[in-house]
């Protein structure tokens, strides 16, 4: 009987433990390459420091990253708006290097930025604002968190 029932509570432990592993793989993520084609086989270029073409024209995209398609939601194209979360291979040192080093090139002015445990970049360009938050991925790279929106319109002080 003993047995029996350590054997049951073994069973639902093991069971408990696959069924949160299946959990944490279950977030849907897509390619976000401008040119699937080109970056879906083997490639040799894996350097993350190398933006790749992406539906983003005015963002770098680190090689390889992966849009998480749950917690995405963008309006437009061009000047598009709202928040992009990716999962990237490289470790928060190098994202936070690859997006202060990227985001000039494409347009994008420096306003505030803080390297730590959670990195947070802010950028302006034209009428947007950028704010960009990178933290360490659940078991490895990282996940960056881009938040594009209108810049708002300064209100004189009430007199």
């Amino acid at each position: 009987m003993h047995a029996s029932i350590k054997f049951r509570q073994i069973t639902r432990h093991f069971v408990l433990t696959v069924g949160m592993i299946a959990l944490v793989g279950c977030t849907q993520t897509a390619n976000i390459s401008a040119n699937q084609a080109a970056h879906s086989g083997s490639s040799a270029s894996t350097n993350a420091a190398e933006p790749q073409p992406s539906i983003f024209p005015d963002l770098p995209i680190p090689q390889g990253a992966k849009m998480n398609v749950d917690r995405t939601l963008v309006v437009g194209t061009e000047d598009w708006f709202g928040q992009l979360v990716l999962e990237a291979s490289g470790n928060t040192f190098q994202m936070f290097d690859f997006y202060r080093n990227g985001l000039p090139k494409f347009g994008w002015a420096e306003i505030t930025s803080v390297r730590a445990a959670v990195s947070v970049l802010t950028y302006e360009r034209e009428q947007r604002i950028l704010q960009m938050q990178i933290e360490s991925g659940s078991l490895t790279g990282s996940v960056i968190t881009i938040t594009v929106s209108p810049r708002g319109i300064a209100k004189p002080p009430a007199s």
